[in-house]
């Protein structure tokens, strides 16, 4: 129940921003007032302080209808939940936070573990940059629960402002932290991600079944082959294993790889979300039919 509670208490404070940042962005004073009331409402309901009920209420008389000062009044809303939580609910939530934060920084390691290696960035930066990850993921997850809690979708206009707000402040971040120059090719190294788990994937498939490991160097190649036959790539987009041409891969390959390695790669489909690819090429020709039936009889 504890556990409940502490949810409770970190969405009801996000749903709190979020009342108020979709005020602001409707530039609608009846409209955000009545949010304010709902904000208040809330807040005595869950049994905060006085303090916080009149910081909050405070905050909305207050309230700009201009967007650019919306992210200054989120936080300090946020800074005066925080800061008036009962001491056992935050325990809990800290707690909860501190879960989360062993995931993300895993699987942060495990992205960028190559990166890394490539860059030769000293621990300290290391450990710097995974923070920033983690960080960049909480947030994201955090909006996501309190867009679905308001039935909204990504597409809406605060969603936009709330997401774009995260990405800016973890790249300026990561801008610093890095330099120019590491942050550039960290840019590279993240628009090849899928690449990546796809030649990471053969290269354990083709040790296990064939017997002949992709060494590092011919696992090299295979992802500069593949990041030179994505369009997206090359415009200086992500990777999407549907769009690759895997006819060039097939041919640049045959350079580097054994026959029962290129078979290997052509043929085997990775899980998803690594995978899709023979998915995505059975959907579009049968679309294509689709369309082709469908113009026949016009």
């Amino acid at each position: 129940m504890s556990i409940i509670k502490g949810s409770v208490v970190r969405l009801t404070t996000l749903l709190a921003c979020l009342a108020i940042s979709i005020g602001a962005w409707r530039e609608t004073a009846q409209w955000s007032r009545a949010n304010c009331s709902r904000l208040q409402a809330v807040l005595e309901q869950a049994r905060f302080s006085t303090n916080a009920a009149d910081a909050a209420r405070q905050l909305c008389l207050t309230a700009s209808s201009q967007s650019a000062g919306l992210k200054a009044q989120i936080d300090r809303l946020r800074a005066s939940l925080k800061i008036t939580l009962p001491s056992e609910r935050l325990k809990v939530e800290n707690a909860e936070r501190s879960n989360w934060e062993s995931l993300s920084r895993a699987i942060a390691q495990r992205n960028y573990g190559a990166f890394f290696r490539l860059r030769n960035l000293s621990l300290e930066k290391r450990q710097a940059l995974i923070a920033i990850q983690v960080r960049q993921s909480d947030e994201y997850s955090d909006i996501t629960a309190a867009l679905r809690s308001e039935n909204l979708t990504q597409s809406d206009p605060i969603a936009r402002e709330a997401l774009s707000q995260v990405g800016a402040q973890s790249a300026q971040a990561e801008r610093d932290l890095l330099g120019q120059a590491d942050f550039a090719a960290l840019n590279d190294y993240d628009r090849s991600q899928q690449a990546r788990y796809l030649v990471s994937q053969w290269a354990g498939g083709s040790a296990v079944e064939l017997g002949e490991p992709i060494t590092a160097q011919q696992g090299g190649a295979l992802l500069q082959t593949i990041e030179q036959a994505s369009a997206s790539y090359q415009q200086g987009g992500y990777i999407d294993p549907t769009e690759v041409d895997w006819n060039a891969v097939a041919q640049a390959a045959q350079g580097y790889l054994s026959p029962a390695q290129l078979r290997f790669v052509l043929t085997a489909e990775p899980p998803l979300p690594s995978g899709g690819r023979f998915q995505s090429a059975l959907y579009n020709v049968a679309q294509a039919a689709q369309a082709a039936e469908t113009a026949s009889t016009h």
